[in-house]
């Protein structure tokens, strides 16, 4: 998945870091940088963590990409992609994020 994001952002101005959501909970979203432009996440991490960014990161655009074994539940304030994941979408998604 990654790659694929990553082709679609090349050479487009943005700086990317990934994180496998198995990993991102409250201690490694502490090293996030807080002038970071947007996140994007899997919807599928870990229960609660999305209110946490929300608190963190309180004007910072938040995009959950599809998950196989997500939650329903939705934060308000996130937007959330539709599955199946379309690589357009999500760049239409976190360009009109970041012209806000």
């Amino acid at each position: 998945m990654y790659g694929l994001i990553k082709k679609v952002f090349n050479g487009k101005d943005y700086d990317l870091h990934f994180n496998d959501s198995a990993y991102l909970n409250v201690e490694t979203l502490s090293l996030l940088d807080p002038s970071c432009d947007i996140i994007i996440a899997d919807k599928s991490i870990e229960k609660g963590l999305h209110k946490t960014i929300r608190k963190k990161f309180p004007d910072v655009p938040v995009i959950c990409l599809p998950g196989l074994e997500a939650d329903e539940e939705c934060e308000s304030n996130v937007k959330y992609i539709s599955e199946p994941l379309k690589l357009s979408e999500l760049k239409k998604v976190v360009d009109e994020s970041l012209l806000k």
